[in-house]
């Protein structure tokens, strides 16, 4: 049986080589053994007439590129290795399979998909040495089985850990591999826009009107008003302070030896109402507004409400 082997690949050997397409080239020390065509030409593997394996004359490697026009096969790879397959994502095999599987082996563990830059560098007394860098990203996943909060993916960098994790139940982590709620951040963020529904984002902006011994009588349902420069339709928030005294600063409704105020925003003015029994203990006066607004009128919401 051996025999006919043998014979068979000398056969095979001498067909390729006197066609002058395909040569078998043995191992040496300097390399590994090689099959290769004897030009620059393109070459295939494939299943009866149909080419599984591409690879172009500039290297370029396909899985299932080929396809024919006019009758003519074409083999066109647009990355160093480009893979065509019709998938529905399915986890069974067929051809409804994914177009790349990696496939963890242990039950615990993570499929990962690393990113690195690695260098070719001369050495001092001559040839090369390859090194990667010192960091690299993986993309890590696993799909635990049972419960599905033990499903994760987890965006990995070789210095900081784990920068973003994804958990089966569809809660997201910043910085945090365990998220408990939908998302979940360990460490400060900045949110720029504002949105109360999760499908409403508003740029907002932020600025300070500051008033100080303003002269009007404060007394018993005395009121005082002024403008603040924005509409109500494009206002988010107003925090309100009024001064007592030089320095005291107190909100709405807090009582002031017996003395309290309210306010209220109708178009662009804000109107003060203060409800002291007699006299006014805010002397000096003052007011310090904190005011968020949009930068266009902010959308009535819509429907009958919950």
């Amino acid at each position: 049986m051996k025999k006919v082997i043998s014979i068979s690949l000398l056969a095979l050997f001498i067909s390729c080589t006197a066609w002058a397409q395909l040569e078998i080239v043995p191992r040496t020390a300097e390399r590994p053994a090689l099959l290769r065509t004897d030009n620059s030409a393109h070459f295939s593997l494939g299943l009866q007439e149909k080419s599984v394996l591409n690879i172009s004359s500039n290297g370029r490697v396909g899985l299932g590129t080929e396809y024919t026009s006019n009758g003519v096969k074409l083999f066109p790879q647009f990355a160093k290795l480009h893979i065509r397959h019709n998938s529905s994502g399915a986890w069974s095999e067929g051809s409804g399979s994914a177009h790349l599987l990696l496939d963890e082996d242990g039950i615990t563990d993570y499929a990962r998909l690393r990113f690195r830059n690695s260098r070719i560098y001369p050495l001092v007394l001559g040839g090369y040495t390859y090194l990667p860098d010192g960091r690299y990203w993986d993309i890590a996943g696993r799909g635990y089985g049972g419960d599905i909060t033990n499903d994760r993916l987890h965006f990995y960098n070789s210095d900081k850990g784990n920068i973003l994790s994804i958990a089966g139940d569809g809660k997201v982590g910043i910085n945090n591999s365990n998220p408990g709620e939908a998302l979940d951040v360990s460490g400060s963020a900045k949110v720029t826009g504002f949105s109360e529904t999760g499908e409403l984002s508003i740029p907002h902006k932020t600025k300070l009107i500051a008033f100080t011994s303003l002269p009007f009588s404060c007394g018993a349902g005395a009121t005082y008003n002024f403008s603040l420069g924005v509409n109500e339709s494009r206002v988010i928030s107003a925090d309100v302070l009024v001064q007592t005294g030089t320095s005291s600063f107190y909100p709405p409704n807090d009582w002031f030896n017996n003395r309290e105020y309210s306010y209220r925003i109708d178009g662009s003015t804000i109107y003060f109402e203060f409800k002291a029994v007699s006299g006014c203990d805010f002397s000096p006066r003052g007011f310090r507004v904190w005011l968020t607004y949009s930068d266009a009128a902010i959308p009535m919401p819509t429907g009958n409400g919950p």
